[in-house]
């Protein structure tokens, strides 16, 4: 190559672009330092994938895609002592965004805590973990987490077993989540959808009952409606139909029903054949059912009890 002709060179650089967008402040100190903990979040997560390690890039980072609130903040905000310049721009904007910390308060939150309907007690206990992370609860955090969820689930049997076997956090999700996990193989086997989420390895029937009494209102034994407590019924003072007594319709007439049931005796007691209904069917697949439940049940406990 001659010596006098211009050389090329070609300069290979690294593209490192971030995809976090500019933090807004909200209108209030708790959203903003909630969405603030996000982003710091986001980009230090970034800053990690894309192997930003030195002090300085991650400050100049942090100002650059922080966007112009973040640019502001670090001219005007007082310096703290400190070697790593990208901690002391990080600790001088957290004093800024994030609201004092009041554990009294956290842990007023973290007791009104329940479970939602048909939540699984892994998903309870990660809600109760992320409210507990502002309660300094410290060492005791499992335990405190554990002890509110044996005073606020209904799965009676799951605290017994908690309490008298001593389990941890772990254990009890451990065993929470088979439980819940049999009990739902269990309503699918059954085919009976509406207590899908009522999590109760021996009182089935009792949980379905209180499902209907907590959604259905119940109508009203003298007109057959539901009028609210404490409003004049509509069947005070008629005449029923069937048996000619008052106060009551004869849509809701007990003479009929007992009728009902005396024509239906002398029916059953005429040794008439009836051809198996639907229902009757139903009630014996129930009945097959059943007793697999049972099966299963007992294996569940002497799984427990190994």
């Amino acid at each position: 190559m001659d010596r006098g002709e211009p050389q090329q060179i070609t300069v290979i650089t690294e593209t490192r672009n971030l995809r976090s967008q500019p933090f807004i402040q909200s209108d209030d100190q708790i959203s903003t330092g909630k969405h603030w903990e996000e982003w710091m979040e986001s980009i230090e997560r970034e800053f990690r994938y894309f192997r930003i390690t030195e002090p300085a890039d991650k400050k100049d980072a942090l100002i650059i895609y922080g966007g112009k609130d973040i640019s502001r903040l670090e001219r005007s905000l007082r310096d703290e002592e400190g070697e790593d310049e990208y901690k002391v721009l990080k600790n001088k904007l957290n004093k800024y965004y994030l609201p004092k910390k009041n554990k009294h308060h956290a842990r007023y939150l973290f007791l009104k805590m329940k479970p939602f309907r048909d939540e699984y007690t892994v998903t309870y206990v990660t809600r109760l973990r992320e409210k507990a992370h502002a309660c300094e609860f410290e060492a005791t955090c499992d335990e405190r987490i554990l002890e509110h969820c044996i005073q606020t689930i209904t799965n009676q049997d799951l605290i017994k077993r908690a309490i008298s076997k001593g389990w941890n956090l772990d254990k009890f999700v451990e065993e929470a989540g088979q439980m819940e996990d049999t009990c739902l193989q269990m309503k699918d086997m059954k085919g009976d959808p509406r207590d899908i989420g009522t999590f109760s390895a021996n009182k089935i029937q009792s949980n379905r009952s209180n499902y209907r009494a907590h959604d259905v209102e119940e109508n009203c034994g003298y007109c057959g409606f539901d009028h609210g407590e404490g409003n004049k019924c509509p069947a005070y003072g008629k005449q029923c139909r069937n048996c000619d007594k008052y106060n009551h319709f004869a849509s809701v007439c007990r003479a009929e029903k007992k009728k009902q049931q005396y024509r239906a005796g002398n029916f059953r007691r005429e040794g008439r054949s009836v051809k198996k209904t639907t229902e009757e069917k139903l009630r014996q697949i129930r009945i097959q059912i059943y007793q697999i439940m049972m099966k299963m049940k007992i294996i569940l406990e002497k799984r427990s009890n190994i």
